[in-house]
This record gives structure tokens, C-alpha cells and sequence, in this order.
């Protein structure tokens, strides 16, 4: 019974600290998440667009159990394929989406929105 109480005192004192480092975590991937979208959603030149992809690869390479910044990530590339003219380069962006795409997918293999934006990125391709 002393060691049931000892166990329920421990996490009872540590699980509060615990929370609090995995909420404090959480709302700074969510800040970033949260500013980089709006960014990928507004961008007006190749430029931003880029800035943001960039943003979402630091943010997946922090976060590399979360699928949505290789998500944005992907959707940066294929906006960037959409504004290119050449057809190589066009493939490039291409090429990379489906990168992002499949490193999503590792991490959650269910998930629909990754499905559907490779459906769009194979319209593209097309």
C-alpha cells in the first residue's frame, strides 16, 4: 500500500512539470504552424513561397512525429509547380512535393488529407 502512495505522490508532483513541457512545446509548434500557413495561403512570389517551404522543413525536422508541416510543405511545392512555366523546373517542384508527401505518409499512412493532396499533385503532373 506505501508503495501505491509513494507511486500516486510521484506522478501527482511530476506528471503537472511534465504537461506543462509538452504543452509549452505544443504552442510553439502552433505558432509556427499557425504563421507559416497564413504565409503559404497569401504568398504573392515564388519568394515567399520558398520561405515558407523552408519554415515547414525546419518545423518537420523538429516535429518528425507530426505529418501536417511535411503536409504544408508539399502544398508550398506544388503551388510553386502551378506558378512555373518550364517544364523541368515544373517537375522539380513536383519531384519534391511527392518527397514531402511520402515522408507524411511514413508518419501517418491513414491519413486522407496526404491522399488527397497527391491526388492534386498527380493532376498537376498530368
Amino acid at each position: 500500500m506505501k508503495t501505491i502512495k509513494c507511486t500516486s505522490y510521484f506522478f501527482a508532483a511530476v506528471l503537472p512539470s511534465m504537461t506543462q513541457v509538452v504543452f509549452a512545446n505544443d504552442d510553439k509548434y502552433i505558432k509556427a504552424m499557425e504563421e507559416n500557413i497564413a504565409v503559404v495561403y497569401s504568398a504573392r512570389t515564388p519568394a515567399d513561397l520558398q520561405r515558407s517551404i523552408n519554415a515547414f522543413d525546419r518545423i518537420a525536422a523538429t516535429e518528425t512525429d507530426k505529418w501536417e508541416p511535411l503536409y504544408y510543405q508539399s502544398f508550398g511545392y506544388l503551388m510553386l509547380a502551378n506558378l512555373e512555366k518550364e517544364g523541368s523546373k515544373k517537375d522539380h517542384y513536383l519531384d519534391l512535393a511527392f518527397t514531402a508527401l511520402e515522408k507524411g505518409k511514413k508518419i501517418r499512412p491513414e491519413e486522407s488529407e496526404l491522399l488527397a493532396l497527391e491526388g492534386f499533385a498527380y493532376m498537376l503532373r498530368v
